[in-house]
């Protein structure tokens, strides 16, 4: 039932972010790449609180200019929502923006979408993985290590902080099958996961692919 319910989500989530990206000069094809786009960060009403302290989240990713990334609150299974579409930000100069309230950073995911060169996941759309099953919090991974990976959780457990820096590392790989292009998107270091059987997933070259909106116990 959840899995059902989940589908329908990401089809409408997907279908406002498409809506929310209208007013851009270029449109949005596939994950091929774009010429820099405008995508504004605007104050947004969260289901579980209208007001509130914020948290200035920087996300640091390099090799991936004008990818989306697309914050979702896993705990409710929705993508967070402005007056205008999803929150998302443009990474530009290897650095995306997202003003978020604090409450809903415990149990966040990370999508990134607009992948250059058509790399995306081996099954739905790439996340974040926020922490890995067999290393500490804090851990710095390399591609070789990340790689090596089995388990690991796109649910972060949040912060406090008024301002906090998310760094992300990638790999690329070509495979055999369909689709043979794909990415892995990882923190490091890596961030502190909320410690439940049912927040931990098998991982494909150390990466995160959902076809489905993410869910965080």
């Amino acid at each position: 039932m959840r899995s059902i319910r989940q589908s329908l989500v990401t089809a409408a989530l997907l279908g406002s972010f498409a809506l929310a990206l209208a007013g851009c000069a270029t449109t949005v094809t596939g994950n091929g790449a774009l010429p820099t786009p405008t995508l504004t960060q605007v104050p947004y009403a969260s289901p579980s609180a209208t007001a509130g302290p914020q948290v200035q989240l920087t996300v640091h990713l390099a090799n991936c200019e004008h990818c989306y990334v697309i914050a979702y609150h896993a705990k409710r299974g929705t993508a967070l929502s402005s007056d205008t579409g999803i929150v998302a930000a443009v990474v530009q100069n290897g650095v995306a923006h997202l003003t978020l309230f604090k409450s809903d950073t415990r149990g966040l995911a990370l999508a990134v979408k607009n992948i250059p060169d058509a790399y995306g996941a081996k099954v739905g759309v790439p996340y974040v993985v926020m922490g890995f099953g067999g290393r500490p919090d804090g851990s710095t991974v390399s591609a070789a290590a990340a790689v090596g990976e089995k388990t690991g959780s796109w649910c972060w457990a949040g912060t406090d902080a008024a301002a906090f820096d998310i760094n992300v590392s990638s790999a690329r790989y070509t495979v055999s099958g369909s689709p043979n292009h794909i990415i892995s998107f990882w923190a490091s270091p890596s961030l502190v996961v909320p410690v439940k059987a049912t927040n931990i997933t098998q991982l494909y070259k150390g990466g995160i692919g959902l076809a489905s909106a993410p869910y965080c116990d």
